[in-house]
């Protein structure tokens, strides 16, 4: 189980050392801006692809990779009302999915962080209910590396939201676009802070986030 599409990038390795390049350039469609790349350290956001229609993104380590997305997409959710993160329970559920709804995203995956189940058993047993009339199909799945009292919502076709690509041992290099429609996150608000857990993901020039959907 994963966030994002997996792929493999090891051709690009160079030399007898298979040393990865620092950076890669992706093409993309200016119609599912922003996207949020790697960096050397972090995640970080592009407004809009290069006048080619291009984005760059730097080969980076693999830890803390994925808590980082996370982070940034809450922070870029609440700031710019995109409506995709919400409070972890039934309810917020609920929303989550339907924000990918709204979107014509019909075939959805709920992934579950570790121990997120409780308390949300009812939820769990059907989350179909109230959605079949709509032609959509839920299911969810527990995914041990997101962190703590976490829930993703995403396409079951996750090259619409983007992939993540491994580049020799211990290195990826990410694009992820259509965040603020493929992409809702419900989580515990008790400290009202994002969550800080560490995980790991893999199983243009930089500008502010645009708030345009």
């Amino acid at each position: 189980m994963n966030l994002l599409e997996v792929l493999d990038f090891d051709y690009v390795l160079r030399g007898p050392k298979g040393v990865p390049p620092r950076y890669m350039e992706f093409p993309v469609s200016p119609e599912t801006a922003p996207y949020l790349v790697s960096s050397t350290r972090s995640a970080i956001w592009v407004s809009k692809p290069s006048m080619t229609n291009t984005v760059r993104a730097a080969v980076r380590p693999r830890q803390g990779f994925l808590v980082q997305v996370l982070d940034e997409v809450i922070e870029a959710g609440e700031k710019y009302n995109w409506g995709n993160v919400h409070d972890l329970s039934p309810e917020g559920l609920d929303k989550a999915v339907e924000h990918l709804a709204s979107y014509g995203l019909v075939e959805i995956d709920v992934l579950l962080g570790p121990g997120v189940a409780e308390g949300l058993e009812d939820w769990l047993k059907d989350p179909h209910e109230d959605k079949t009339e709509k032609g959509l199909s839920v299911a969810w799945h527990e995914w041990p590396e997101l962190p703590s009292d976490v829930v993703v919502v995403v396409p079951r076709d996750r090259a619409y939201l983007g992939f993540v690509a491994s580049v020799g041992a211990g290195s990826l290099v990410s694009v992820i676009h259509n965040p603020s429609r493929g992409l809702a996150i419900a989580y515990s608000k008790v400290d009202d802070a994002a969550p800080t857990d560490d995980a790991q993901l893999v199983s243009g020039s930089s500008q502010s986030v645009s708030t345009d959907e």
